[in-house]
């Protein structure tokens, strides 16, 4: 059996980095639901800007 092993934290750019994503808003008027939709969107999106694996706005 091999021994698998992986580090947390830092940078992770090992290939191709996503397009720039933007984060969103929350409109007053949205359901619950909605408003946790876009609160987890906003993880992910910050999650791929914090390790390196979004593009910055305005780059190609």
């Amino acid at each position: 059996m091999d021994k698998i092993s992986w580090e947390v934290g830092g940078t992770q750019v090992t290939g191709k980095k996503v397009q720039h994503i933007p984060t969103l808003r929350n409109n007053p008027n949205s359901s619950d639901k909605e408003k946790e939709s876009v609160r987890l969107w906003n993880i992910m999106v910050n999650a791929l800007r914090e390790n390196g694996l979004m593009k910055e706005k305005g780059e190609e």
